[in-house]
Order: structure tokens, then sequence, then C-alpha cells
């Protein structure tokens, strides 16, 4: 599929003639905070050389000018001194632990494996956490009568904790806040009568926050899969497999009793259920000797269902009547309650051919025909294929290899992938009406005078029952080097990929009543170079040091995009990416002639000579020009280094 494919692998007790074998695993890592922002230390709390206990600002009176000032909140007097730690001392140092054993056995004709897993993280922020604890078993067995059977399955419990986000009223919305000069870490955050206090009226402080305003889910998750084959013939083998993936996922957001967005405390509990299930018939066809020596063939033909199913419901509730009560009974107002669901369906007939020749030479044809249920019937069903070529100069003539070079590989290959929608973007939809903003809102089923008034509104998303599948096209080669007898490994990349069709919600004027609207959208090319360089400056029986640079420079561009908004002028075009909050102004944004994301918002004009404009009179900047293209996310290259010593 064009969005990747997961894989998850397990040992099997294969090849170990009839011994069982015990596998402990165990490791410890910890993790620190890599990069956080430069502060100034020269002034403190307050603005214009004025101290102000109650500012977010720390432009106050120099450090040196005043002994003491009375603290915001506390109303203490405390020592006028920069605290360069506040944020640094705010995170802790991460450990992350994970231990496993796995039990495996088995001959030429059965195997099994059983095992357990865990995983304990502290997290860099305090008082979150990631645990997950995993059990699974599997075997094969290959029948008297030719038929085999194999399959696994594992259990997975995972609980996580972690701290709310957003602007203003969390953690995080606070700890980019915190004056120099006021002690966020050594002031306490109760009072003796247990009231908390903070230097801003209506927020909290980022620790007080963090224990008590938070994001946690409990997920048991099962997956596994079930296969028979049967070997026909030396060359032919016919098999069936099942494979399933389904879990149960319990969210709650809690924000108790004195959190800024909630002072009476609430609580959103969400419960989710997903399922996924792949039926893959596989026709595999072997021949050696394929028509002249040395030519041998492979060829799979295959079909996929895949039937994907998602449930949620949730409750949010407010006014909580006892504090650190984490439960929605707890709560005196249900605010609102929600359900969704959807099921998609996919059926896909593929082919595969490969060629080997001699090992010097591979070729490798694919073809995948899918049908699925959530594009319109006249455009449901697509056709994608792929082409692969490599070749081994150093194996098709023995002569070209010497003490320098031990190896050459070349390679090309192209590629067409095509994808689906997501579920029920060809019509306009009704949903639950709710009036208000992020202060306060009404939503309906709405109580009067004992009954219950339902209440539906059009949505904000013109649907598209033309909607096409969208497309990648990618072109690839490569060459792959071995040096000086292995010991220095050079690989390089080209590569091109171009998307097309895209399905993109593109905004669209306000006054049709309308936000978005669901399209098949321009061109958008990625455009890379990729070298891995790999070396062993030591080798030997006893020790191996292995060197690996990774060097990637990718060049993103969005060639053509519906809409007809300009941005930096007429010849431009541009749409805020969905699901993004512009809060402020400042967008991530899809823009002709630019990489995908960039940030659009209002630009200080410049002179001819790329100075800022100021305003004569104010002292300031001239105001800002709007949608304009302010900021690139694109890296100029990303370059990487690992060590390996075994």
């Amino acid at each position: 599929a064009s969005a990747g494919v997961l894989m998850i692998t397990t040992k099997t007790g294969k090849g170990l003639q009839g011994k069982t074998e015990v596998t402990l695993n165990s490791s410890a890592n910890f993790q620190n905070v890599a990069y956080l922002p430069k502060f100034q230390s020269l002034y403190g709390q307050g603005a214009n050389n004025i101290y102000n206990n109650q500012s977010t600002n720390s432009w106050g009176p120099g450090f040196g000018s005043l002994d003491q000032v009375v603290q915001g909140g506390t109303g203490a007097l405390v020592p006028y001194q920069p605290y360069p730690n506040n944020i640094r001392d705010f995170y802790n140092t991460g450990a992350f632990y994970q231990n496993s054993v796995n039990l495996a056995g088995g001959d030429e004709k059965s195997n099994f494996v059983a095992g357990v897993s865990s995983t304990i993280q502290n997290g860099v922020v305090p008082n979150s956490k990631y645990n997950r604890h995993t059990a699974n078993v599997g075997g094969n067995r290959t029948l008297n009568n030719g038929i085999s059977i194999g399959g696994t399955l594992t259990y997975s419990k995972t609980s996580q904790r972690g701290a709310t986000m957003g602007n203003g009223g969390s953690a995080f919305g606070q700890i980019t806040r915190i004056p120099v000069s006021y002690d966020l870490n050594g002031t306490p955050l109760l009072n003796e009568a247990g009231e908390r206090q903070y230097f801003l009226p209506g927020q909290n402080s980022p620790l007080w926050s963090v224990e008590n305003e938070f994001f946690e889910s409990d997920v048991d998750r099962v997956f596994g899969n079930l296969n028979i084959g049967y070997d026909f013939t030396d060359w032919l083998n016919v098999s069936y497999r099942v494979t399933g993936d389904t879990y149960f996922d319990q969210r709650n957001q809690v924000l108790r009793n004195g959190s800024a967005r909630a002072p009476l405390g609430a609580i959103d509990a969400d419960n989710r259920f997903r399922s996924e299930l792949n039926g893959d018939l596989m026709i595999t066809a072997k021949h050696e000797d394929l028509f002249v020596d040395g030519l041998n063939a492979t060829l799979l033909l295959g079909q996929n269902i895949n039937s994907r199913d998602f449930r949620e419901s949730g409750i949010v509730s407010s006014g909580l009547s006892m504090f650190g009560f984490d439960n929605v009974a707890n709560a005196s107002v249900f605010t609102g309650s929600y359900s969704n669901r959807f099921r998609r369906r996919l059926i896909g007939h593929y082919a595969q051919l490969s060629l080997g020749y001699n090992d010097y030479l591979f070729l490798e044809l694919t073809g995948r025909a899918d049908k699925s249920s959530t594009l319109p019937t006249s455009n449901n069903t697509y056709f994608y294929p792929s082409a692969s070529l490599s070749f081994v100069p150093t194996t098709a003539w023995e002569g070209l290899r010497s003490d320098v070079l031990s190896y050459w590989k070349v390679r090309a290959n192209a590629a067409r992938v095509g994808r689906d929608a997501d579920p029920y973007l060809l019509n306009t939809l009704y949903s639950i009406s709710t009036f208000g903003n992020n202060t306060a809102s009404i939503q309906f089923p709405l109580n009067v005078g004992g009954s219950s008034i339902p209440g539906f509104a059009i949505g904000s998303r013109i649907g598209n029952p033309d909607l096409k599948p969208e497309f990648i096209t990618s072109f690839e080669v490569g060459t792959q080097l071995g040096l000086f007898n292995n010991r220095i490994d050079l690989d390089f990349t080209y590569f091109s990929t171009r998307s097309s069709s895209q399905i993109f919600d593109v905004a669209v004027s306000n006054a049709s009543g309308f936000d978005t609207r669901t399209s098949n959208i321009g061109e958008m090319t990625n455009r890379g170079i990729e070298v891995l360089l790999g070396g062993y400056p030591i080798r030997n029986s006893n020790f191996s040091w292995n060197v690996n640079l990774n060097f990637t420079r990718i060049r993103n561009n969005v060639v053509s995009i519906f809409g007809d908004q300009p941005v930096g002028g007429d010849e431009l075009t541009s749409s805020v990416i969905p699901g993004i909050n512009s809060f402020i102004g400042i967008a991530p944004s899809i823009a002709e002639g630019f990489p995908y994301g960039v940030i659009v918002g209002a630009q200080t004009p410049r002179n001819e000579n790329g100075d800022l404009l100021i305003n004569p009179t104010t002292g300031l900047f001239m105001p800002g020009i709007g949608n304009r293209v302010i900021a690139n996310p694109q890296k100029d290259y990303t370059l990487g280094i690992s060590n390996t010593f075994t």
C-alpha cells in the first residue's frame, strides 16, 4: 500500500533438530531531553524594566538592581535572582527497560515457540509512563498426508499516561511562560491550607498540571495468524492464510478539580474497538532451468480479502464531586456523549513473477488490482504494477573481483501504488449539532422541560461522489559496492516519486456554508539521494567494530493544487492542511511551488536590500502582509552515524 505496511515477525523453532532452546534478553536505556531553548538571564519578571509578579515576561528590572521581591501567588519575600535551569530541571531522566524470555523447539516436521516480554518506560516528562506486557505462542506441523498447518497467537497489555497538550491551560502551555526569576521547582505547589499557588492567576504550575491534568490509555490487543498449505507437486504449492488483529482501547482525559480548563473538574471517557481480518489465497509455482540452463522462475498468484471495523463511544462529564476519584460516576453534569463506527472492505488480486539467471541477473514483475468499498462504483477498481531489475557484474564476470573490488551490484525499479479513500467521504454528512466555542457551548440532544430534543446539522465538509483512488509513481536506481574484501560497503540510491490524484480536503470559501471539499488534487513530487557508507575499522575472530554513515537529501515540491486562494502572489495557491488548528493565524499548509507543510502567515515587509521596514512614527515593524509563505520545514539533509561493537 502507498502508506506502507507494518509487518510483525516472530521466531520459530525450525531447524533445532529436536532440541529445545531458551533465549533471554534484557536491556536498559536512559534518556534525557536533547535540546532546550536558550534563555537570557539578565532581566527578571516584568516588562519595560518594571517588576510585575503576575507577568509571564522576563524583561523586568535587571538582576542586581533589586535584592528581594514579593513573589506572585505565594506573597512571600524571595531573592530576586535568575533560575536558569527552570525548564531543564522540570524534566526527568527517562528510563526504558526491556526483558523477554522465549522457548523454542522442533524438528524437520514440527516446531513450536512461546515467549513472554515486558517493556517498562518512565518518560522524561514527570508522571509519564508506558508499559507493555506480551505473551505469544506459535507452531507449525507437517502432517503425514503432506498438509502443513501452523499459526501464532499474541496477546499484549499496554498502559500509558501522559500530560495534556495545547495552548494556555496545560503543562506545556505554561512551561514556556515561566519568568526566569520565578523558582519553578523550589516553590511549593500548595500553601498551608492545601490551596494551589502559582504566580499567574487562573493557571497552574506545570508541576501541578502533569500530576492532575493527564491522558491515560489501557489497550488489550490480540493478533495472530493461521495458515494451511499443500504441495501438489515438487513445483506447485497452494496455501491459505488468515490473519487477525483486534484491540480494545480505554482512554480517559482527566482534568481534576482546579484545572485551568475545567475549574470544577472534567473527565472524557472514550472507548475504542478496532479489528482487521485478512484472508490470502496463494498459489506458488517454481521451476528451475526454465527454457535455458540457469534460469529459475517463481510465479505467485494470490487473492486478498481485507475487512476493517472500528467503533468508538464516549461520555464527556464535568463537575467532579471528589478530588482524585477519576471516574465519570464522580461527575454531576454530563455535557455530551458520542458514538461512531465504520466498516471498510477491500478485495485484491495480485501476481508476482520472479526470474533469476545464474545468480547475477534478476527480474521481478508484479501487478495488483484492488476493489474498494470506500470509492464510488464507477471508480472502485484500480490496478497498479511494478518492475525491478538487478545485475551483479562481479558474479557475471569473476575477473572483475580483486583485492579492491569484492562485490558490485546495480539495480533499478519502477512502481505504481494505488490507495483507496477513508470511509464516508463520498457524501456530505450530518452530525450531532454543537453551538459555541472552546469556552462555552451547547450540544444536542437538549433536555428541555423533561424532554430530550435531538438535533443534527449538516457537516462543514462537501463530499465527492466522483472520488478516484490516489496513486504514487516511483522510480529508483542505485548501486552497491563491497571494497577491500567487503571491509568497506558503499550504497548509493537516487529516487523520484510522484503523487497524483491525492485525496485531500481542500479549503473553500466560508461564504459557501462549508469549510472544505474532498477532492482529488494536483501533483506532489519527492526527489532525493541516499548514501550509506559502512566499514569495519577493527574485525577479527574476537572483536569487531562496525561504523555506518548515512546521508539523505530529499526535495519535496507541491507542483499543482486545486484551489484559487492566492498566497504570496496571484500565481500561487494554497490550502491549510486539514486537522490543523490555526489558533493564531499561522498554519502548516500546502502551496504550489513549495514543500508540503510550509508555514503560511503574515510576513514583515522588506525593502529591495532585504532590510525589515520600520514605522518611523512608532519604531515598530511595519504591518505584516498576510497569506505569505514564511517558513519551510524541509531539511537540507539528514546525516547519521552508528557504531556496533560485537
